[in-house]
């Protein structure tokens, strides 16, 4: 786990096909986003790291500026979403 980490969300995940997509909320996916994974069961944990703003970041924007650091690992059996570190957050309760 990143000891920098604010909030720490793990889950399991199946990959069948063995291509992960990943993706924004508002992004659409798109073939950029496909990482090639062997195929199978793993656990993901998201790890919600602070950050600086981005240069081009709107000065609008309200929130938190946040790195997303995704650690992945293979699983021997399906296990559903835990919370390992609960963020500040107002939508850090969510799981």
């Amino acid at each position: 786990m990143s000891a920098d980490a604010v909030h720490i969300v793990e889950t399991g995940l199946d990959v069948p096909t063995g291509v992960l997509s990943l993706y924004g909320g508002m992004q659409a996916p798109g073939p950029e986003h496909e990482v090639p994974t062997a195929p199978g069961r793993y656990r993901a944990r998201v790890s919600y790291v602070p950050a600086s703003p981005l240069p081009h970041a709107d000065p609008d924007e309200p929130g938190p500026h946040l790195h997303h650091r995704i650690d992945l690992w293979p699983s021997p059996e399906p296990r559903g979403p835990t919370l390992p570190c609960r963020g500040p957050y107002g939508w850090a309760g969510w799981l």
